[in-house]
């Protein structure tokens, strides 16, 4: 089981439009969809020019940028540059009222200085900065995306026994010897919601049955409903 340092060092070697690959993933399991990444070829790991590198459109109309680097020299000029190129209507034809946001994703050290600059000429101008340094980004993923270190790194962090509903699905579908989980339940309308009911109120549910009766696929719809109705209490 790789630790935070072995993810670390894995990032650090890993090429431009790989990490850009891996940090879109990453920000749309942390909840920003509507991913657009600007500075990628299509259906290739190789980045091409373009401001920003990823675009996320907002429900409100505004939009969060997202800059990628794995330069280490001379990393706050490079920053820098970067979010004057964001702040550059002739070259995202975006106006700076529209951004609410700017991420950025980078694997060498910033000073405290360095850092306050940064976020001052973004607030300066009404945009949020959000710093997402190599500490922050290997410490996330080994302990909430545990299946990014595997998928980009080749690094294993996880026995398969705790992944979220998605990831779990993908994981069972690779094995020949089971029915894939992907696809919808039928008929079993009342007793998912008996058995929202009853997670409402406790924190187990026991699913049991003979073998091939469906507990698997029950289960993951279950979860998958749970988690909506939590998003829905949550909003």
């Amino acid at each position: 089981m790789g630790s935070q340092n072995q993810i670390k060092s894995k990032l650090l070697e890993m090429e431009g439009g790989k990490f850009q690959r891996l940090c879109d993933d990453w920000l749309y399991r942390k909840g920003y969809e509507n991913i657009n990444p600007i500075g990628m070829m299509d259906i290739t790991d190789r980045v091409v020019k373009g401001t920003p590198d990823c675009l996320v459109m907002q429900a409100n109309g505004k939009y969060i940028f997202s800059e990628y680097t794995i330069q280490q020299n001379r990393l706050a000029n490079k920053l820098r540059d970067d979010i004057e190129k964001c702040f550059d209507e002739n070259k995202t034809s975006i106006p700076v009222d529209k951004i609410s946001e700017i991420i950025i994703c980078y694997l060498g050290k910033l000073s405290t200085e360095e850092i306050n600059q940064l976020r001052t000429l973004c607030y300066d101008r009404g945009v949020m900065l959000t710093l997402n340094g190599l500490d922050s980004i290997s410490l996330s993923i080994k302990n909430s995306y545990p299946v990014l270190s595997e998928t980009y790194l080749d690094l294993p962090l996880d026995t398969g026994q705790l992944l979220n509903v998605d990831d779990f699905i993908e994981r069972y579908g690779r094995s020949n010897f089971t029915t894939s989980i992907d696809n919808e339940l039928l008929f079993c309308d009342e007793l998912l919601s008996n058995a929202v009911r009853t997670l409402e109120s406790s924190n187990f549910l026991l699913v049991s049955g003979a073998a091939g009766l469906g507990k698997t696929l029950f289960s993951v719809t279950l979860a998958k409903l749970r988690g909506k109705t939590s998003d829905t209490h949550h909003n």
